[in-house]
């Protein structure tokens, strides 16, 4: 599964500077991918975290775990 995305994203705990973020990342386990575009607008309802500039994560209920986490395979 891939997910394209041409977005911002949501600060999670790590300060992270936008502009080192964009490329892909990918979850190993399942093969779900994200790619961030540079200049990108917002995501809409997809909450994406940031835990360093090469790991982002999605975590949409805060009461539950880390539902996908992505490291980065490439760059913009």
């Amino acid at each position: 599964m891939a997910v394209f995305v041409s977005g911002c994203w949501s600060p999670g705990t790590a300060n992270v500077d936008p502009d080192a973020l964009p490329g892909v990342y990918r979850d190993g386990e399942t093969g779900g991918e994200i790619r961030l575009h540079v200049g990108g607008r917002d995501m809409g309802d997809i909450q994406l975290y940031t835990a360093s500039p090469r790991k982002v994560y999605l975590h949409p209920d805060v009461d539950g775990p880390v539902t996908l986490e992505l490291v980065r395979v490439t760059g913009p």
